[in-house]
């Protein structure tokens, strides 16, 4: 997934299209990215990959920017906890590693 985080990059575009062709050929397509790489606190990072998970619950960069850009308030900070939650599986040190 952190190869696909430009949302003007060439690799974005292949994916969005082999996903495209998916969805006509079979009526759906199914997509799960993985990633190691922190966002790095870059809000239109985060939404390219959710835009390619659901583009139709993440169709606008503008909108999710305005919404959610300056993360300055604890109500913005929530929401977008609360929005992108059932897309995010986290796992730390602690659950997988016994040092």
């Amino acid at each position: 997934a952190h190869r696909l985080r430009n949302q003007k990059g060439k690799l974005l575009e292949c994916m969005k299209e082999i996903s495209a062709r998916g969805t006509l050929q079979h009526g759906f397509q199914s997509r799960v990215l993985m990633t190691g790489t922190p966002l790095q606190n870059n809000i239109q990072e985060l939404w390219t990959l959710l835009n390619f998970i659901e583009p139709y619950k993440f169709p606008s960069l503008e909108e999710f920017d305005e919404r959610y850009g300056t993360m300055a308030t604890r109500e913005q900070v929530e929401g977008l906890q609360q929005k992108i939650s059932p897309f995010m599986l986290r796992r730390v040190k602690e659950d997988v590693a016994n040092d």
